[in-house]
């Protein structure tokens, strides 16, 4: 006479389970959040023209500025690359497990290294601080908190 052992609510433990595999194997909901934050991050870093950090504008360069732009806005394009999906210049990409942000804006790597033969210094185009990454681990770890 064979004998069988039936674990109450094993089928609910199973499925969670399966719900948390799923989720660590393809977390891209989670890098879409996470991508959001990041341009949100960003708008901020340009709005606040790096945190305060950013070399003044010359005189030369603030009488050929169209009015009302900030530092590294004068079309917007640069901008536009680091605060949006599907701008001009973005690079933005979500895989399987990595998202990947920046920028091919031609202007983009003398801004970000500056040029001291053009008299331009240098101002770092993203604005990532830990308190970022720790959001943005949360983020994740919330993701996949929900599965359970």
């Amino acid at each position: 006479m064979p004998i069988h052992i039936v674990v109450a609510g094993a089928d609910v433990v199973l499925q969670k389970f399966t719900q948390l595999i799923r989720r660590v194997d393809d977390p891209r909901a989670a890098l879409e959040d996470v991508r959001k934050d990041f341009f949100d991050v960003e708008r901020d870093w340009f709005d606040s023209e790096g945190r305060g950090s950013w070399a003044p504008l010359s005189k030369a360069t603030l009488r050929s500025k169209p009015m009302g732009r900030g530092i590294l806005v004068r079309t917007g394009a640069l901008r536009s690359s680091l605060t949006s999906a599907g701008a001009r210049y973005g690079y933005n990409r979500i895989n399987r497990a990595t998202l990947f942000v920046g920028t091919t804006h031609p202007a983009a790597e003398f801004h970000e290294a500056g040029a001291p033969r053009a008299n331009l210094p240098r101002r770092e185009l993203i604005g990532v601080d830990e308190q970022d990454i720790e959001r943005w681990t949360g983020i994740i770890g919330k993701y996949i908190e929900d599965a359970v």
